[in-house]
């Protein structure tokens, strides 16, 4: 199941229009519209209940919905998580000191620093 696909079923669902969720996708309506298709034969049901002019989530896109958007929530948590990780993981410190520099309280500095007490500007 592609993400961008759920991301524009999200969309029109909110939207129960095809040019303003394509406009807010930034994909063409035919495009929208094929990703809609797409996703509705992967599920084997339809989401949206279709006229000529206008377009409504189905039940089952009722019940879709819901995990939809748990499932782009949970992409947004891991990317964030993922950037937190990496992050953390660039940001090591490493600093040399001769013994000479414990009278003056270096090591309680780097310890403070250490547990977050204190912020070096």
């Amino acid at each position: 199941m592609d993400l961008n696909h759920i991301k524009a079923f999200i969309v029109l669902a909110k939207t129960e229009n095809y040019s303003e969720a394509a406009e807010q996708t930034f994909i063409s309506q035919s495009s929208l519209s094929k990703h809609i298709q797409s996703l509705e034969r992967e599920l084997g049901v339809l989401l949206f209940d279709r006229t000529r002019r206008s377009v409504r989530l189905s039940e089952a896109g009722k019940i879709f919905l819901n995990y939809a958007s748990q499932m782009i929530e949970l992409q947004h948590q891991c990317n964030t998580e993922l950037i937190n990780f990496q992050d953390a993981k660039e940001r090591n410190l490493t600093i040399g000191s001769i013994p000479l520099m414990a009278p003056y309280g270096i090591t309680d500095i780097l310890l403070e620093f250490k547990k977050g007490m204190l912020r070096l500007i």
